[in-house]
């Protein structure tokens, strides 16, 4: 008998006569295989199955029906496999999206039971619920974050042969909507180093605009990261000791870009770091901690490492890269509006960053170098920062246009004037 094959019969007894039969495969405990069958009431339909299936064996598909195993369940292996080795934000992410599953499925449902209508209707029904019972629907941006995580959780079920198919595969929830932010202008942020406070200020500002380095980053970086010879930050990770804390590159390990990097350094950010050098306080290994933060840092990282809640808070956590200092958004929300910014949009610590990308852009960076002085692992994120200089390059293209009809037949061709090192040059447009 041939076991590898899907066999069709007719059982002219049976409404439902066309059967597609096959068998599982062979158990050398028992020296049996598992039979499998289905029924169809039109030939068309069992020969339009038999010749799926039969490809799915062929191209090495398992012939056995999934092993079953409760949405609870999988989620604990997912997460003691997956995630044990990620940063405590990105489990935090998952962690939530496996709440609602849980909750919006029941912990004992079959995985391989979800079909994909109920996965879509899983993914559209999301809401957030406040504190006064009330809740609205998700943004757009948490849903498609949802649907991300849950499309990673299926993945894996399917290569660990609990399902046969991702159900979240095809679902599609629209393009997010891009949040809008402020590019800090180099005027702008010259008048926020004006009411900057004192030199540790300067100091950081500097390192958030002139070097775009993460939040984590740069209140993580030490003294011994800073090379002044050679005008270089090293951006690196360092490993948990008694007396520092821990710190990870964000994304390391997923991307070659996202991995430690060594960035070069402007002069002004150097000539920032070196008055600020002279006047930091001694004994702290951190560029930007005052004495005092290093002291709350030393506490709350002694408490972290007693596995006991931080100062202020109720829960014990893992430590995470934002834990060395808070408060610095409040100090920089009063600096600007004590420097009088005119802002479009609310002004956050990661907007420097975010500003850093869009002059290197409009100076005409290539990406690849951008990507890499940044830390993207993707370089679709680092194209984002193009967008605006493509508009004004529309723009520019349109009045160069305009300028071919307005200009008489017989004029000379129109120069523009280019700026080169030796000063204003006149140059032939280009027709």
């Amino acid at each position: 008998m041939a076991t590898t094959r899907v066999g069709i019969s007719k059982d002219p007894r049976k409404k439902h006569g066309w059967i597609c039969r096959w068998f599982g495969e062979y158990d050398p405990a028992t020296e049996k295989q598992r039979r499998y069958s289905k029924a169809f009431e039109r030939k068309r339909d069992a020969e339009r199955f038999q010749a799926a299936k039969q490809a799915e064996f062929d191209a090495g598909a398992t012939r056995d029906r999934p092993a079953d195993i409760s949405l609870e369940e999988y989620c604990k292996r997912f997460t003691d496999t997956c995630l044990r080795n990620r940063s405590q934000s990105h489990r935090a992410c998952f962690e939530n999206t496996i709440t609602q599953l849980k909750a919006h499925f029941g912990a004992d449902q079959s995985v391989r039971r979800i079909d994909r209508q109920q996965a879509e209707q899983f993914i559209n029904s999301r809401v957030r619920v406040h504190k006064n019972g009330r809740g609205k629907d998700v943004s757009s941006w948490t849903r498609a974050q949802h649907l991300k995580h849950c499309r990673a959780m299926c993945q894996k079920a399917v290569a660990w042969r609990f399902v046969s198919e991702n159900v979240f595969d095809q679902i599609r929830t629209g393009a997010k909507p891009t949040r809008p932010w402020h590019a800090i202008k180099p005027a702008e942020f010259q008048a926020l180093l004006t009411v900057a406070p004192d030199a540790r200020w300067k100091a950081i500002y500097w390192v958030l605009y002139g070097v775009g380095l993460r939040f984590g980053e740069a209140f993580n970086l030490l003294w011994s990261d800073v090379d002044f010879e050679r005008s270089r930050i090293h951006v690196r990770n360092r490993a948990a000791s008694e007396e520092l804390p821990p710190f990870i590159v964000k994304a390391d390990g997923r991307g070659g870009a996202s991995r430690e990097r060594s960035i070069p350094m402007p002069k002004q950010v150097a000539d920032a770091l070196a008055g600020w050098q002279v006047k930091a306080p001694e004994g702290v290994p951190f560029v930007l901690l005052s004495a005092d933060r290093y002291a709350a840092l030393q506490r709350n990282w002694s408490l972290c490492r007693a596995h006991l809640p931080r100062e202020g808070a109720k829960k014990t956590r893992d430590w995470q890269n934002r834990d060395v200092i808070n408060n610095v958004l409040r100090s920089v929300k009063r600096h600007a509006r004590k420097a009088g910014l005119k802002l479009t949009a609310p002004i956050t610590v990661h907007t420097f960053r975010k500003s850093y990308g869009q002059n290197h852009a409009d100076n005409g960076t290539p990406m690849h170098v951008l990507q890499q002085l940044m830390g993207h692992s993707n370089i679709a994120t680092t194209r984002a920062f193009y967008i605006q200089v493509a508009d004004a390059s529309e723009r520019d293209a349109v009045t160069r246009f305009e300028r071919l009809f307005a200009a008489p037949a017989d004029a000379p061709p129109q120069q523009d004037v280019v700026a080169t090192d030796a000063g204003l040059t006149p140059a032939l447009e280009r027709r």
